[in-house]
């Protein structure tokens, strides 16, 4: 029985443990780069669903305000006196911030004081109703109104705001 001994060829080398290391640093950086690049991807996909929420808070809500205006006097709303902030006159719509709720209430408007359904987690509504021709003694034509809505993204508060300028119709159209 012959043992043999193997022995290295000229043309044989592998890998050192040096440059072994060195590719796993490699691929490490790279799979880190990979996967914050995800993470910032889903950050910025979360920040752009709670602003289209918002964006449709606001459009609701300035289209029941709209709505308002355009039904017949009925009950407890008056049209054209009832586009105020509560308080002023005959208004119907709630001062400062308040929760926001998925459904009008009875009266079938956003942002008033009779909202029902669950609340929209995390975002706040402020209704600004305030008149342009004051001062005048004719009764005002034109209302200005904005409508923020407030929410969190991670620890930072943000903030949308819709203006409109509405006008008073005539009671026949």
């Amino acid at each position: 029985m012959k043992i043999r001994i193997m022995r290295k060829k000229e043309n044989e080398e592998g890998f050192s443990y040096v440059e072994v290391i060195v590719a796993i640093l490699i691929m490490t950086v790279g799979i880190v780069t990979v996967l914050s690049a995800l993470s910032l991807a889903m950050v910025r996909q979360s920040e752009a669903e709670k602003i289209n929420i918002a964006r449709q808070i606001a459009s609701s809500t300035l289209e029941s305000i709209f709505a308002v205006r355009d039904q017949q006097s009925s009950g407890d709303l008056s049209n054209w006196g009832s586009i105020n902030n509560v308080g002023a006159s005959q208004g119907v719509f709630l001062t400062g911030w308040n929760n926001v709720s998925e459904l009008p209430g009875e009266d079938g408007i956003y942002g008033t004081a009779d909202d029902d359904g669950n609340e929209i987690i995390g975002f706040q509504r402020r209704i600004t109703i305030e008149e342009l021709d004051a001062g005048s003694s004719v009764a005002a034509v034109h209302k200005r109104i904005e409508i923020s809505v407030r929410y969190r993204i991670g620890a930072l508060q943000r903030e949308r705001t819709t203006n409109s300028v509405i006008s008073n119709l005539p009671s026949t159209y």
